[in-house]
């Protein structure tokens, strides 16, 4: 699954970078790229409903969507003592991730003059490293340590890798910190998602996972939200 990530971390940015480049054709725009994930979604959603067979035999009419479920999973999860360290570790390094995917392009801009294309395909580049570490190294490391023994050093190595992206003044320098970064967030992200399913049991492991999930996706709607308030309006020209 990790690797099946990283292969879409290298083709989205890098698809997104072209479709957004008006030199290659006259009518692509910041709007295509958005226009093509929008069809992508509807056929994923097509083969679902065609490939896909209902694994749940006995679904009833009485069952309903609760949208505000995510909302009480979250809430819940810090009824559970023992996970309440690990949720806030897991939420501080979504949010974390988020702000440095989400502004990383505008500071590549201002210090290296990227264009989309160029920040497509570093962060494609940032994907392939990811992918050979989900596919590779996960599985070498994995074998020898536990979760939280890898989690101790690689949480520190993300941090410490994003602190020194932005201490380079040539581009191609960046090329030689990704693959640390890469590593290291590979492995923070497999790992932090084993231990959690690791250490419940096997009668709530599905519950504390879904409560898992419904953590990070709060922690990636923090950086957005944010931005519109500590971002600098004369930061970025718009290119």
């Amino acid at each position: 699954m990790g690797a099946t990530f990283g292969l879409g971390f290298i083709l989205g940015p890098y698809l997104g970078g072209k479709l957004s480049d008006p030199t290659l054709v006259s009518w692509f725009n910041a709007a295509t790229p958005f226009w093509f994930a929008a069809i992508l979604s509807l056929l994923n959603v097509l083969s679902v409903l065609i490939f896909f067979p209902e694994t749940r035999k006995h679904i009833t009419d009485t069952v309903h969507i609760a949208w505000n479920k995510s909302v009480q999973n979250i809430v819940h999860a810090y009824t559970y003592k023992g996970f309440r360290t690990l949720f806030t570790t897991v939420f501080l390094f979504q949010a974390g991730f988020g702000f440095f995917v989400g502004f990383f392009s505008v500071f590549l801009i201002n210090r290296f003059n990227f264009t989309q294309g160029n920040i497509g395909d570093f962060f494609s580049y940032v994907g392939l490293w990811i992918a050979f570490t989900q596919a590779v190294i996960t599985r070498k490391v994995s074998s020898k340590y536990e979760e939280f023994q890898i989690l101790r050093l690689t949480i520190f190595g993300s941090g410490l890798c994003i602190l020194l992206y932005f201490l380079p003044n040539v581009w191609w320098q960046l090329l030689l910190i990704t693959p640390f970064f890469a590593i290291c967030n590979g492995l923070s992200q497999a790992n932090l998602t084993a231990l959690v399913s690791r250490s419940a049991g096997p009668k709530i492991q599905g519950e504390i996972l879904g409560i898992n999930a419904s953590i990070m996706a709060l922690a990636q709607t923090i950086p957005p939200i944010l931005s519109g308030f500590i971002f600098p309006e004369n930061c970025v020209a718009v290119r």
